[in-house]
């Protein structure tokens, strides 16, 4: 069970700005803290792109030495491990629509 937290990253405040039986403003009006409330939720994940580039360097004696791509880097487009990994978690712990 979820339980209140001290650590609060973000407050948003709720407060009237108008009385709901006359109407008035409420911009001078005295402000009590009634109830509050605490969504916990994962920020957006947002898509990171690393474009690795290889180089090639001509040596005195003409030769051409290419550096190789890293070892995980198999193809032109691919998804990261960190990528792999959450679809391979959600797929797993992912229970099938009831038809």
């Amino acid at each position: 069970m979820l339980e209140f937290s001290s650590q609060i990253d973000k407050f948003i405040k709720h407060s009237p700005n108008f009385c709901t039986y006359c109407g008035k403003g409420l911009s001078g009006a005295v402000e009590l803290l009634v109830e509050k409330r605490q969504v916990f939720d994962i920020p957006p994940i947002q898509l990171e792109c690393t474009e690795h580039q290889v180089f090639s360097k001509r040596c005195i004696c003409v030769y051409s030495t290419q550096s190789p791509f890293p070892e995980s880097v198999k193809a032109r487009v691919q998804y990261g491990s960190n990528t792999e990994a959450l679809i391979g978690y959600l797929n797993a712990r992912t229970f099938p629509l009831k038809e």
